[in-house]
């Protein structure tokens, strides 16, 4: 079964709203699109749902709109966790690994979040490891210089290959694939960005090419890629040999 990089159109988004619990088969991965644009008033109420060291992590922000997104994406989280776990938002609690990836403290639900400008994603699965990542692709950003010292060898030469019209597309959808690999690792930047592959042509299924610390890990991955729209990219990495199914909503 074929795995390309996916535009999902808007009818095949769910619209959900948080009055309603949600249930994750053991098939499904769920992700949720949000926006982090939100009033002074919901602010207030979203720091009512944050524990104290989220509080006092919001404080060290420099600007106001890193702290209000900050705020906003871990209130969402938290009402998104409520729905599939049943217990109010304000008293999950959450453990953190020594990279800083948070857990569910006794439950086994896998979540990750990414923000990209005041657009966000969240991921949930039932049992593995996850990771994802959304990217607002910027065409100004000096994407050869970047290739050149993150990518491995033949990602780097397949961009640069690349119609210069193209290139950042792809370029995105490199990273976004490479971030959330790494992100459902949960070890930050302590795995190198240049020693693992991804597929990134369209022609080509959504893959992880190369893992050169693990080389036969490559078959317990499943990785995903998509787009709401022509202005980012998502992807989400899976540790898992089972494909599985992504549901898409937003709320």
């Amino acid at each position: 079964m074929s795995n390309r990089h996916q535009i999902i159109q808007p009818n095949n988004v769910i619209a959900k709203n948080l009055a309603e619990n949600y249930t994750l088969n053991s098939n499904e991965i769920h992700v949720w699109k949000s926006e982090l644009n939100d009033t002074d008033e919901l602010l207030n109420y979203y720091c009512s749902l944050l524990s104290e060291d989220e509080i006092e992590r919001s404080g060290k922000f420099k600007f106001t709109k890193h702290r209000n997104f900050y705020i906003t994406g871990r209130a969402k989280l938290r009402q998104l966790i409520s729905q599939y776990i049943s217990i109010k938002p304000s008293k999950i609690k959450f453990t953190y690994n020594k990279y800083g990836k948070p857990y569910l403290h006794e439950n086994s639900l896998k979540f990750n979040i990414s923000h990209s400008g005041n657009k966000v994603l969240f991921s949930f699965n039932t049992e593995n490891e996850i990771g994802a990542d959304i990217e607002l692709i910027n065409k100004n950003l000096e994407i050869y210089r970047l290739v050149n010292r993150f990518f491995s060898l033949k990602e780097a030469n397949t961009i640069v290959a690349l119609d210069p019209e193209n290139a950042h597309d792809y370029f995105f959808r490199c990273w976004t694939r490479k971030e959330a690999f790494i992100k459902a690792h949960g070890q930050g930047l302590s795995l190198p960005l240049d020693q693992f592959q991804v597929s990134i042509l369209q022609d080509n299924d959504v893959e992880i090419e190369k893992i050169k610390w693990n080389p036969t890990s490559i078959h317990t991955w499943q990785l995903y890629s998509f787009a709401y729209s022509c202005d980012s990219v998502c992807a989400v990495a899976l540790n898992t040999e089972q494909k599985k199914k992504l549901v898409h909503f937003k709320f």
